[in-house]
């Protein structure tokens, strides 16, 4: 099994490799614009580096990670579904509604060969919260913590820059949303946003809070704060039950849906189809949009 990198922008593509290689993965190519992590990358694994998309496609992978800026993204992604590879993008794949009409022009011709999703949705135990509902969800509560002191550093400051990387509210927001749409299921439109920022001097904001409502009339709300101890919880309540799961476990990666992310990915490569819709993915992609529009107006 041979993976593509496309990008390094941020730290996903260096806990995916490792990942990729404890499922057997021996075969890495990859190929950055960015010198500094690019070279951070090749001291922690063996792999193959090429210097553009054509000749990292030219290797023959058989999928291929996009880890790119959302203004680049979309140019990598359409290369790679037009050679016929399947592609998983990490988020954020677009930081503004013109991104995401561009990105669904590219992507919807290849049904079933692009997946962009948070690795949250694959955790166990979000899978087994969605297990113990015996009847539907009335509210869901995503709790999101992610400190973005390095989303401050001069090479990572476009994931707080609003116009680059959609600030907090996109790239750890997105976090929040998918976690809701992984139970109450599709269709979720933002009611309203609010932001904050107290512990960063960030570009963007560092505390959130978003309401969101699906068409069954269930509501779902995040909670999100850009500092502290890395965190992610997910709660449900029915008419009669009140669940509560915390993303954690011995194993981070296992907790955090990182195994199982890279497996589903792993599976795209054999030939399955994307584990989440790109329907879906887009909804959870304009719901994350509209709430950082509402909390910025």
């Amino acid at each position: 099994m041979r993976i593509g990198f496309a990008g390094l922008a941020h730290s996903h593509p260096f806990t995916d490799a490792g990942v990729a290689r404890s499922e057997g993965v021996e075969d890495i190519v990859v190929c950055s614009t960015e010198p500094d992590r690019l070279a951070m990358f090749q001291q922690q694994y063996d792999c193959h580096v090429v210097h553009s998309l054509a000749e990292l496609l030219a290797a023959g992978p058989d999928v291929v990670i996009v880890t790119a800026r959302p203004g680049k993204a979309t140019a990598l992604i359409e290369g790679v579904l037009a050679a016929g590879v399947p592609c998983f993008a990490n988020k954020v794949v677009a930081a503004n509604e013109v991104q995401l009409e561009e990105l669904d022009r590219v992507v919807s011709g290849h049904p079933g060969r692009f997946c962009t999703s948070s690795v949250l949705r694959f955790s166990p135990a979000v899978v087994e919260l969605k297990a113990q509902l015996s009847e539907p969800a009335l509210l869901v509560r995503a709790t999101v913590r992610h400190d973005i002191s390095a989303f401050l550093r001069p090479e990572r400051a476009w994931q707080d820059d609003p116009q680059q990387g959609g600030g907090t509210l996109v790239s750890v927001g997105l976090h929040g949303v998918e976690l809701l749409d992984a139970v109450l299921g599709e269709g979720a439109r933002t009611v309203s946003a609010l932001r904050a920022s107290h512990v960063h001097p960030t570009n963007s904001e560092d505390t959130g809070a978003v309401l969101l409502r699906w068409p069954t009339g269930a509501l779902g709300s995040i909670e999100l704060v850009g500092a502290g101890t890395e965190h992610y919880a997910i709660s449900a309540q029915t008419a009669t039950q009140e669940l509560h799961h915390a993303l954690a476990g011995p194993d981070k990666l296992t907790a955090l849906g990182y195994r199982d992310a890279m497996r589903a990915i792993l599976r795209m490569a054999e030939g399955e189809p994307a584990p989440v819709p790109w329907q879906r993915s887009r909804e959870v992609l304009r719901a994350v949009l509209e709430a950082a529009k509402l909390a910025r107006s």
